[in-house]
């Protein structure tokens, strides 16, 4: 019997710096007042968010529609959520079954590509002069 999946978040930078900005301009989003922190933790929650975009003064957008460029906006970011799903499947025997070893490569698998564009994100954003904060973050996501 399947165990539900569960969500693994990851966010990519989206160029350099600047807002969010949709296919064709404007997009279904939602204003907060947030740090970029509890930004993106509510971003996290919510399921239909897809990016979410920080700026001075606790300036918090979540955009629920596919973000397709970073606009010039001096002191603002856009980050896109990397969605990795893991699902665990339970079973009823203590032996190791070609099914679960199937599954614990899958996993492995899925892990290295997570480290690998964990790697690519840390080098875009020292690329793009992201901020030692941000930097934390990233280099954080690869201890975990």
């Amino acid at each position: 019997e399947g165990v539900p999946s569960k969500e693994f978040p990851l966010y990519s930078l989206s160029g350099p710096e600047g807002g969010c900005l949709a296919d064709k301009g404007g997009g279904t989003f939602m204003r907060k007042e947030a740090n970029s922190a509890d930004c993106e933790k509510a971003c996290t929650k919510d399921h239909g968010c897809v990016a979410f975009e920080t700026g001075p003064n606790n300036h918090c957008v979540m955009h629920h529609e596919p973000v397709t460029a970073a606009g010039k906006r001096e002191g603002f970011r856009c980050f896109d959520k990397l969605k990795v799903h893991i699902t665990t499947t339970a079973m009823p025997s203590t032996s190791i079954s070609p099914e679960v070893l199937a599954m614990s490569d899958r996993i492995k698998a899925q892990r290295e590509e997570i480290v690998a564009r964990t790697k690519e994100l840390i080098a875009r954003a020292k690329a793009t002069g992201a901020s030692p904060e941000e930097m934390e973050k990233l280099e954080d996501m690869l201890k975990q």
